[in-house]
């Protein structure tokens, strides 16, 4: 049995299980005799009993996230298909309050710095908020999150509540599934609706809870795991990762990340349009995600690489699985690959206070 299969079996009842696991994680955290939780040499570190606020501020040629692009909708404006670097260059930048005892604060944002309205891509002189809501405007987003982190003899352990804002994403209307003779629901065998395919929309997660872990050690401490659980959104997230800082020369060094993402998610889907939905598990490796950068004084510059895994989670970019779209410049409709890779570039500045 391997690793994919026993998560599987953890996770059948993954929602309940997982917060049941973080607040139980919680709870152990705080309850683990002191011995255990002090942090290292506490006695001679002040810095736990210090406040701090560091600010960052980035520009980025894409904004990707766990393996989707954030801004893929650029595509619809030029009405060509998308590629590895389809998108628009974001404004990120983000503020943290660290407070005494671990606990942190933190709003981060993104900002599209064009394209930002929407296009009359079919130019027939009207502009559909269906199928041509493409304004990248769409996408600008704050994130609030509350959370906690302590170094301990056990390692590095962290917890905490991240909240999603988009504001100028236009809620729309979730409707059900009925008979279309009698105008009936449709009910599953526990006396809930069917979601009605015609209205599905992608589904944005509104709050997180989130738990993280990284073993002590020299190198190992580089290693983390993450485990994000969407409070309304029917999803979690499990993310593994290595991250490490290699000393180039006097305050100069090469950054190197690289996470795999893998995903539970309960979505309403169909078999074609029309009323008729149901609601099916994916699961799988979601996204390999690196990036590799320099900084120096504060400033910091790289690349970045997203290896997209199974097709299901990126079905909402094209009509069929597989990655495939059908190309918009085509008279005959044909079916045209989607990027498995995509790439951006990244520029910015930090400074502690």
């Amino acid at each position: 049995m391997n690793l994919i299969d026993i998560t599987k079996g953890l996770v059948k009842n993954s929602k309940n299980w997982f917060r049941i696991s973080v607040v139980g994680l919680a709870c152990l955290f705080f309850t683990l005799p002191s011995s255990v939780m002090a942090q290292e040499n506490y006695e001679d570190d002040e810095s736990g009993d210090e406040s701090s606020i560091e600010l960052n501020a980035s520009f980025v040629s894409n904004y990707v996230w766990r393996g989707e692009n954030i801004f893929g909708a650029r595509a619809d404006q030029t009405g060509k298909l998308p590629t590895a670097t389809t998108g628009y260059a974001a404004f990120q930048p983000n503020v943290t309050f660290y407070q005494p005892g671990g606990w942190y604060f933190d709003i981060w944002a993104s900002y599209a710095m064009g394209h930002r309205n929407d296009v009359d891509a079919n130019e027939d002189g009207t502009i559909d908020l269906d199928g041509e809501a493409n304004g990248l405007q769409r996408s600008d987003e704050v994130n609030y999150t509350i959370g906690h982190e302590q170094e301990t003899r056990i390692g590095t352990v962290g917890f905490g509540v991240l909240h999603y804002i988009y504001p100028k994403l236009n809620p729309r209307v979730t409707t059900f599934a009925t008979d279309p003779n009698t105008g009936d629901l449709f009910l599953d065998s526990d006396g809930n609706p069917y979601i009605g395919s015609a209205t599905e929309v992608k589904t944005f997660p509104d709050t997180e809870i989130f738990f993280s872990y990284s073993p002590p050690g020299e190198y190992t401490s580089g290693i983390y795991v993450n485990l994000f659980s969407a409070l309304i959104a029917e999803y979690e997230y499990y993310q593994i990762g290595y991250a490490y800082d290699f000393e180039l020369g006097e305050s100069l060094n090469l950054n190197f990340d690289i996470a795999l993402g893998y995903q539970i998610s309960q979505d309403a889907i169909s078999e074609e349009i029309g009323t008729y939905g149901y609601v099916v598990q994916k699961s799988g490796l979601k996204d390999t995600t690196m990036t590799i950068g320099i900084d120096t004084h504060g400033f910091n510059v790289g690349i970045g690489v997203a290896v997209r895994g199974q097709s299901e989670f990126y079905d909402y970019e094209g009509d069929k699985t597989d990655f495939q779209v059908t190309d918009p410049e085509s008279e005959t409709n044909e079916l045209e690959d989607l990027p498995r890779a995509l790439y951006w570039l990244y520029l910015g500045y930090s400074h502690e206070l």
